[in-house]
């Protein structure tokens, strides 16, 4: 997992800047229990968290931001919930067009 700083794409109403957190390796890494308590700690001081998976070689990452999907199941404690949020988000992730990276040159 790589985890970077985000500072765009953040919604209004949210900190200027956050956390990405980019799956590297395994994809089961999104329900590791260390993750899943990082991410809800962030979450719940309001920090902006986005999930990442990394396209293939050549082509961007599929992104999305997590806040708004998990308050709710992380401010209940549904920790069953909260994985059954991030396994959805994960499959946006795999599944976000990726663009493909062009150099000008």
């Amino acid at each position: 997992m790589l985890i970077t700083a985000a500072t765009t794409h953040i919604p209004p109403g949210y900190p200027p800047e956050g956390l990405t957190f980019e799956l590297i390796g395994s994809l089961n890494q999104v329900t590791w229990h260390p993750f899943l308590h990082l991410i809800c700690g962030l979450i719940a001081d309001s920090v902006p968290v986005f999930l990442s998976v990394r396209g293939e070689p050549g082509y961007t990452s599929g992104n999305i931001f997590l806040n708004d999907s998990l308050s709710g199941a992380i401010a209940m404690g549904d920790a069953e919930k909260i994985v059954e949020e991030l396994l959805v988000a994960l499959e946006s992730c795999i599944s976000l067009p990726k663009k493909k990276v062009e150099f000008d040159g």
